[in-house]
């Protein structure tokens, strides 16, 4: 049997294989004439990725937590291994230790007080309307 982080890497693996064979088709939900688009930014941070979210368009009710930054325009979620968002320069180790054993995973929350582009000039950023 597979330890359960390896069969996550393999997945990984195969989805990101087969994604360059995806093709764009029509929106799933597009907007009416009367309603103004809503967006979520996917951020690319060298080797992690953050969801973006902006400000206004998040719950209370479903995340309280957005009232720890009142100055917020948008805040960026991400998640990853521990040990890999804590080293100030992470190497080929501390990638293999988070793809293959993880100790302990984190979650993190930042409030992003401009522009998505303008927050994150060198990231790579999708824009996903709504």
């Amino acid at each position: 049997m597979l330890p359960s982080s390896l069969k996550c890497l393999v997945l990984v693996i195969v989805l990101l294989s087969g994604a360059g064979c995806a093709t764009p088709g029509p929106p799933l939900y597009p907007v009416s004439a009367q309603e103004e688009a809503r967006y979520i930014y996917v951020v690319r941070h060298e080797w992690h990725t953050g969801l973006v979210v902006k400000y206004d368009d998040i719950e209370l009710q479903l995340w309280p937590e957005k009232e720890d930054f009142p100055e917020a325009f948008y805040l960026e979620e991400g998640w990853g291994d521990r040990d890999f968002y804590q080293t100030p320069r992470p190497g080929l180790g501390v990638l293999l230790q988070a793809a293959l054993k993880s100790p302990a995973s984190v979650l993190f929350v930042i409030g992003v007080p401009t522009t998505v582009t303008r927050y994150f000039p060198y990231a790579d950023i999708l824009e996903i309307p709504l």
